[in-house]
């Protein structure tokens, strides 16, 4: 799905562009991580980020630079990969960390309480094939 969010680039100009899907899973991500780690957007994006922006980021309403999301990144412990890549649960379970594990966990709640059961169902599950695999592994 296609949508178009608009741009005033000055008073008597505006412009439209499309904003894809995948600005929209990394504001998801993005809440979803901040929420899990109790912080707040000011928290979020200190002096560098505005509150107005990062929400509207969380919202896939604007799109994030890869300046400002390393930013991100970096506040909520995770990395830049995290926010772009395809779910958790296409990559190698053997490289999963915590960060991953628990930021899957935090956005299988967001999907949960938005009601999109499928997406929640996978995140919790890769989430639990890792936590899963690590035990087996420190047992051999």
């Amino acid at each position: 799905m296609l949508r178009w969010i608009t741009t005033h680039e000055t008073p008597s100009h505006s412009r439209q562009y499309p904003v894809d899907d995948l600005h929209v899973t990394v504001g998801r991500r993005i809440r979803a991580a901040r929420q899990e780690r109790r912080l707040s957007l000011a928290e979020l994006g200190g002096e560098e980020l505005s509150r107005s922006f990062l929400s509207l980021v969380e919202r896939g309403q604007t799109r994030i630079s890869l300046r400002a999301l390393a930013i991100v990144a970096h506040r909520l412990g995770l990395p830049l990969s995290y926010f772009v890549e395809e779910p958790p649960v296409l990559r190698n379970l053997t490289e999963a960390n915590l960060d991953h594990v628990t930021a899957a966990v935090a956005y299988s709640r967001l999907l949960y309480s938005r009601g999109e059961l499928e997406q929640a169902f996978r995140y919790a599950l890769w989430a639990a094939e890792v936590r899963i695999n690590q035990g087996v592994s420190a047992v051999r």
